[in-house]
């Protein structure tokens, strides 16, 4: 049995679908969201205040796939204890029930745990956070790695989908266009999104192929967010102007943020066989989504 913590989350319900329609015997968590029609599949967690009753009691379990918490970066700053207790005590505190089994413990991370640094960073290189966030989700992987034998801790990007309403990078910024808004992109920091669907394959990859340790997964196209959001916008033909040209330190956050995001795959994709979806797929994929709903709602 595999059990994803996070199963109503963004990537946890698409790697719980995937897995689902695969045939295997999947059970997920839920919280702010349920599942759904798979509710019967599910248990409520709130890792704010864990009961874990329900997921101690599961039988014949071999996986755990954690993709919950506070991701939030700003909260992570302004909400220090509760976010702490979330993303690191109570996360910890369930793991501590699994860690001297043969269960397979799967992380995802975050490329924050690296510096601020204009570099595609692999595995290997040094971990230094200059955020709250980072530095919660640091100090999980560091307790992973003294605990646990046989592990899977993969460091993401910025995560990103193609269906409407999906509430990610590119999604946001066409249904802003769609209802004639100015968006404000940041045109001094670097990103390389990596497609949801691209995660989801690489997890099933590394767990059937039995490969174990530290991966990072970013997508291989790096551009400034204006740039991006100026590809987005002449791909579905909207006007150029609905996009205004901002620095970074135009937008009032609490933590600063890293002006760099950018990860070597390449030990992923050489474990996994996988390969990354282009940003012009993605857009076609977005076109076909979205035009199936407006047909729908018709």
């Amino acid at each position: 049995m595999l059990l994803i913590i996070g199963a109503s989350g963004f990537i946890g319900n698409k790697l719980f679908s995937y897995l689902k329609n695969k045939g295997l015997d999947v059970k997920g968590t839920y919280h702010s969201k349920t599942l759904g029609s798979a509710e019967k599949d599910g248990a409520y967690l709130d890792l704010g205040n864990p009961d874990f009753s329900n997921i101690l009691d599961l039988k014949n379990l071999t996986h755990i796939f954690f993709c919950a918490g506070v991701t939030n970066i700003d909260e992570c700053k302004i909400n220090r204890n509760s976010s702490y207790k979330i993303n690191v005590t109570n996360t910890i505190k369930l793991f501590e029930n699994f860690s001297h089994t043969h269960v397979v413990l799967v992380y995802l991370s975050t490329d924050m745990v690296y510096s601020d640094t204009e570099k595609e960073f692999t595995e290997a290189d040094t971990l230094a956070p200059s955020t709250e966030y980072g530095r919660q989700k640091l100090e999980v992987e560091q307790y992973i790695e003294a605990q646990f034998r046989n592990y899977i801790i993969l460091r993401l990007t910025k995560v990103y989908g193609v269906g409407k309403g999906d509430q990610t990078l590119f999604t946001t910024w066409l249904d802003s266009f769609m209802r004639h808004e100015t968006i404000f992109s940041a045109d001094d920091i670097f990103i390389s999104p990596i497609y949801v669907m691209d995660v989801v394959l690489a997890l099933d990859c590394l767990i059937t192929r039995k490969h174990y340790g530290i991966f990072n997964l970013g997508g291989h196209e790096t551009a400034t967010r204006y740039e991006f959001s100026q590809r987005l916008a002449k791909y579905f033909m909207y006007n150029l102007s609905l996009i205004e040209k901002k620095s970074i330190k135009d937008f009032q956050f609490i933590e600063p943020r890293p002006l760099y995001s950018r990860l070597s795959s390449s030990k992923t994709i050489q474990a996994t066989g996988i390969e990354l979806t282009s940003i012009e797929d993605c857009f076609k994929s977005m076109k076909e989504n979205y035009n199936k709903k407006c047909q729908r709602q018709q």
